[in-house]
């Protein structure tokens, strides 16, 4: 976490103006740090400028606690997608009985089970603590999060429905119809019929890994996490996913019959433009 490297360079900094804002977002989702316009490094006796997000606890002083206070805010804010006016997300959430309840339906689409919400509220609740002394440091907030982030993950998997080798078998006529080929594997068309319990009759295609090492699997479980998220419509969908008993990897996605862009305007390589 970015705040956490800051709050442990060999001259600790603080940012002073953490919120939704002034937080970038990669082509990833990764959030990146920026506008550092009101840090400080710790021992500089700056006052620092009072936002909506601070702690008037702090006594506008140049501390780690204001940062933690700042995020405690910061997470509630984008938890419940509520902005930070005036104090009103910070005192409806820490007096709510049942704060998990405030998290948008949106973030619970993605596997934050109701244990996991109610640990991130804690975790919000405790940023907030009018005790500095018994807020969390970063480093304890980036422990919390990172074990979240992993329960989620493994959740969120879970999820999906599971498709045994058989059943995929089934589907493309034993792996038949070849359709694509990459450096991670083969793509075979298919069909799921309409007795298929839980998913809609429609044609299917299949990438199967033939690598299954620590990092193909690592690859795998990402495709499954990012695109098994509720997504834009051009976006393609994940409908579920497979390991056999020798570690064989299964993705399957709906079949596009249109075919690639490339295959379309293939013949534009070697042209000089």
């Amino acid at each position: 976490m970015a705040l956490n490297h800051i709050h442990n360079l060999p001259i600790p900094v603080i940012h002073g103006d953490l919120k939704p804002a002034n937080v970038l977002l990669d082509e990833q989702g990764n959030p990146i740090l920026c506008d550092f316009g009101l840090a400080t490094r710790i021992g500089a006796n700056a006052k620092m400028t009072v936002t909506e997000y601070a702690d008037s606890s702090t006594n506008n002083s140049a501390c780690p606690e204001r940062d933690i206070h700042m995020l405690g805010v910061f997470i509630m804010s984008v938890i419940t997608a509520t902005k930070a006016r005036g104090g009103g997300v910070k005192y409806n959430f820490i007096r709510h009985p049942k704060p998990e309840k405030m998290i948008q339906k949106r973030l619970l689409k993605t596997g934050l089970k109701n244990q996991e919400a109610k640990e991130l509220a804690s975790l919000a609740k405790a940023c907030v603590l009018s005790s500095h002394a018994s807020r969390p440091t970063t480093t304890d907030v980036t422990r919390v999060l990172d074990h979240l982030a992993e329960k989620i993950k493994r959740s969120f998997i879970e999820r999906l429905r599971a498709l045994v080798d058989q059943e995929l078998r089934d589907f493309t006529n034993n792996f038949n119809e070849q359709v694509g080929r990459g450096a991670q594997g083969e793509v075979f068309k298919g069909r799921i019929g309409s007795n298929t319990r839980g998913l809609q009759p429609q044609d299917i295609a299949v990438k199967v890994s033939r690598e299954h090492g620590t990092l193909e699997r690592q690859s795998w479980e990402d495709e499954v996490l990012y695109l098994g998220m509720p997504s834009h419509p051009n976006v393609v969908q994940l409908l579920g996913s497979a390991i056999d008993a020798n570690g064989v990897l299964y993705l399957v996605y709906p079949y596009y019959a249109g075919g690639s862009l490339e295959a379309r305007v293939g013949g534009w390589y070697g042209l000089e433009l």
